[in-house]
């Protein structure tokens, strides 16, 4: 498919996520990595990528793909919701708590109160850990 057609950061999406959706994560990675080289400011390919190294548990390299990502579109709140994740699973709480501020304060400056609600919970569970 990506020979047949001009270049698209769509067509290394889709292609990732069949090869993910077989087992094959590096694969995916590799086909990820493949259009971040001919699309280096795509938020979204960086945004798999950093999937696909959390399921290969390469998590610093995640880490790195998802930061890349938030910093290219700060619009999408997606990556910040998996490196908050990521965080509280590493045992990173103090991290951890200030990715969920930064979620929070992206949602109550955008209008998002009701969905703010449910961030902010998580932040006072993990307060209360890490106390």
């Amino acid at each position: 498919m990506i020979k047949e057609e001009p270049p698209h950061p769509r067509n290394y999406v889709l292609l990732a996520s069949a090869y993910s959706k077989a087992g094959e994560e590096e694969k995916a990675l590799c086909i990820l990595e493949d259009g971040l080289r001919q699309f280096p400011d795509h938020a979204i390919l960086m945004s798999e990528a950093g999937d696909r190294c959390k399921a290969l548990k390469k998590f610093d390299q995640a880490l790195h793909y998802w930061e890349q990502s938030s910093a290219l579109d700060p619009e999408a709140i997606d990556t910040r919701y998996a490196t908050a994740f990521y965080l509280m699973e590493q045992g990173k709480n103090r991290e951890a708590e200030k990715v969920w501020e930064q979620i929070i304060a992206w949602l109550l400056q955008r209008g998002f109160d009701v969905q703010s609600q449910w961030p902010m919970r998580e932040l006072e569970k993990l307060r209360q850990k890490t106390e």
